[in-house]
């Protein structure tokens, strides 16, 4: 049973992606993301899982008369109470009734379904959460992105959110062929970063592809004008798998030699069939870089603003909105050392990044960490950026690391 089918058309990503995140997969993981517990009569059950799919499935009539020592049939009653994801719900059967009640209590939701059987209630419940419940669902997945640290859609490092507003951020300060030397050569980006972050005991790994490819203009050096296609991929307890994509255009105008200003533009969805959530979202945001000298040493200031608004996704019969709109602010300061004898140089950096809108899990976070240039003269061909970082958030659970790389030729 597929419960929150819009991110199925997100497994079609997994060929290209799963080729490259061999090396994440990692024998499954003791915790959990979803939690049952279902009395009936005198007896408990209790389970665990890291998908929406199996929590669903676990109180269905024939998985509770094989848990329990009796006959559990339509005559028996039963109260299951879902932990999902931090967002609490229960399933309900009255002794001698076949309705099936749906709860989630923090939200007001109180549904009940009616079949002739438990089973066709059972059915009634899927049919209704696969294509008939999109106001249900949109407020479920907006209460999600406020109480569940591993979200793919917001309020987390590893979410869509954050990093289409990292990306703005990002493809502008980190970007070496600026100045008076720049090379105004067409330039393509290849680009991978893999994060790891620790939410209590779940253990969230995250494998990104920012690649881009940047038109500059011989008229007008310093004039760019940029094209987008972040991949993404990620896995929750080695179990649950997030596929994403977006699309996204920036365009770089130079105010001075050391100051320039680059609006954009991107689109992106992310899906998760194992988590239970997926959307598309529109980022809107502006950036700017600003390249100094104090005390004989070479800085870098960035400042980026991004108004994020979630989107409609649909799939067959459903289509999910959170109705998510946020803003973030996100600012950083980069110390560059002197050119080596060999080309390179290193880079030390500090970004603390702001959400200001619709409650997230987390609405804050600040990354320390450097990279080394193993090449970055404006007249080479090929140029190879390795890096690391290390992320603290306003959540004590919510912490990680991040080793990037990327070549620009």
């Amino acid at each position: 049973m597929r419960v929150f089918s819009p991110s199925l058309f997100l497994r079609s990503l997994s060929p290209a992606l799963l080729c490259t995140t061999t090396f994440l997969l990692a024998a499954p993981a003791q915790a959990a993301l979803f939690d049952i517990e279902v009395s009936s009569g005198s007896e408990t059950y209790q389970d665990s899982f890291n998908s929406a799919e199996a929590l669903i499935d676990a109180f269905d009539d024939n998985n509770l008369n094989r848990q329990f020592s009796f006959d559990f049939n339509d005559t028996s009653d039963a109260l299951g109470i879902l932990n999902y994801r931090g967002l609490p719900m229960t399933l309900s059967y009255s002794a001698n009734s076949t309705a099936l009640r749906f709860k989630v209590d923090s939200l007001g939701i109180d549904k009940t379904f009616a079949g002739a059987t438990r089973s066709e209630s059972n059915d009634q419940l899927r049919d209704f959460l696969k294509a008939e419940g999109d106001d249900i669902l949109n407020r479920i997945s907006r209460e999600l992105v406020a109480v569940s640290p591993t979200d793919p859609v917001a309020g987390n490092p590893s979410s869509l959110m954050s990093t289409m507003a990292a990306g703005a951020y990002q493809d502008v300060v980190s970007d070496n062929n600026t100045g008076v030397n720049i090379d105004t050569n067409n330039k393509a980006y290849l680009g991978v970063m893999f994060g790891s972050y620790q939410v209590d005991d779940d253990e969230v790994k995250t494998l990104n592809a920012p690649l881009s490819y940047t038109v500059n203009f011989d008229s007008a050096p310093g004039h760019k004008l940029t094209f987008k296609l972040p991949l993404s991929y990620a896995e929750t307890n080695g179990e649950a798998k997030t596929y994403g994509v977006g699309l996204g255009v920036a365009y770089s105008v130079p105010a001075t030699q050391q100051l320039s200003f680059t609006p954009a533009y991107a689109y992106g969805v992310i899906g998760s069939v194992e988590l239970g959530n997926a959307a598309a979202m529109h980022t809107v945001s502006f950036t700017t870089r600003y390249d100094f000298t104090l005390a004989g040493q070479q800085f870098r200031f960035g400042n980026s603003l991004t108004h994020a608004r979630s989107a409609e996704l649909s799939a067959g019969e459903l289509a999910i909105n959170p109705e998510l709109t946020n803003n973030i602010m996100t600012n950083g300061l980069i110390w560059s050392s002197k050119p080596t004898s060999w080309g390179g140089h290193v880079d030390l950096f500090y970004t603390v990044t702001r959400f200001f809108g619709d409650e997230l899990y987390s609405d804050r976070s600040h990354e320390i960490g450097g990279a080394i240039a193993l090449q970055d003269r404006a007249d080479s061909f090929f140029n190879f950026k390795l890096g690391a970082s290390y992320m603290l958030t306003d959540r004590s659970d919510l912490n990680g690391f991040r080793i990037n790389m990327g070549s620009t030729f």
